[in-house]
């Protein structure tokens, strides 16, 4: 009888450790569950990211193309400013040179009729 008793004792130390397993077992399914739930949802996050992310570039891209667009309509207004200065340059130019003897010419004939009117000598 004592055999039985012991073996019994046996039985139920062996039950009740497999009763703490399968609690153990099962917190750790739970620990899992919520581990894979998290995962799933930052999955989704990083999906979400990743299409922000492609729209992000996208608008980037375009906001580059129409800045680089703009950038380049002013450097050809810039160029044609400086042409157009130029040509402003080169007429002041022609105007000067038109001009600028005959005031050389004005000044002489000046200089001779003050000369006459104070009886001086023409200067060479």
């Amino acid at each position: 009888m004592e055999n039985n008793e012991s073996l019994s004792k046996k039985e139920f130390a062996y039950i009740r450790q497999q009763e703490k397993l399968e609690a153990y077992i099962a917190v750790l399914e739970a620990k899992l569950a919520n581990k894979d739930a998290e995962i799933a949802e930052l999955s989704k996050k990083i999906e979400m990211l990743k299409i922000e992310n492609e729209q992000l570039k996208a608008d980037l891209e375009e906001t580059t193309t129409e800045c680089q667009l703009h950038v380049d309509n002013v450097e050809t207004q810039n160029d044609d400013k400086e042409k157009e200065n130029e040509e402003y340059k080169k007429r002041i130019e022609e105007l000067e040179s038109q001009f600028l003897p005959k005031k050389e010419t004005e000044k002489k004939v000046e200089r001779t009729l003050m000369d006459k009117i104070y009886n001086r000598k023409p200067k060479k």
